[in-house]
């Protein structure tokens, strides 16, 4: 069994890499977004997913190949920055997709007459589930690159487009109620 000092020095270990995968992965984001310019003002979140082709080619290891091949150091380093800074700005934008969607879906429910308890549960919980694996993306980037955790983000990118798609729902049948609701005053 692990004693006590064992335990700390655990517990430590993973808070220590935890922070340096956060300050590695802010740099590079900074970094990036000093050079490529802020975003476009429409672009505060967008509530829908990235096709999985485009997820799949940011998350790829065959550019690395290819770019690896060269063996031109400037070029790989290059090469790794920009990939890592995308794979970055990817998880960050979807994270903010989905605070968008919880946001919406919070003020749609708050209008709400027939909410059901364990419906509100699960959307809760893909919430959170969506949140957590964004922040582990966002970590083992940082620390490894993006050809690592290729499944990973596919995964993410899908319960993301099915967590917009039931939101995409919601409004419909929200918007239909009201207009009900309106036809019968």
């Amino acid at each position: 069994m692990i004693d006590i000092a064992g335990s700390m020095a655990i517990g430590t270990s993973v808070v220590l890499l935890s922070y340096l995968a956060w300050r590695s992965a802010a740099v590079i984001t900074r970094e990036f977004s000093l050079r490529s310019g802020p975003l476009s003002p429409g672009s505060e979140f967008e509530s829908e997913a990235c096709p999985p082709e485009v997820v799949s080619r940011i998350f790829s290891g065959q550019d690395w190949e290819f770019v690896a091949a060269t063996h031109a150091d400037p070029l790989k380093k290059f090469f790794r920055w920009e990939r890592k800074s995308v794979a970055l700005l990817w998880v960050r934008e979807t994270s903010a997709g989905i605070k968008g969607i919880i946001r919406e879906h919070s003020a749609l429910a708050r209008g709400s007459e027939n909410l059901e308890f364990t419906t509100e549960l699960k959307i809760f919980f893909q919430y959170a589930q969506l949140r957590m694996i964004c922040a582990l993306l966002f970590a083992l980037i940082a620390l490894g690159g993006p050809h690592w955790v290729r499944g990973l983000a596919l995964h993410a990118n899908g319960l993301f487009a099915r967590f917009g798609q039931a939101q995409e729902a919601l409004r419909a049948a929200t918007e239909e109620h009201s207009l009900r609701s309106a036809g019968s005053i």
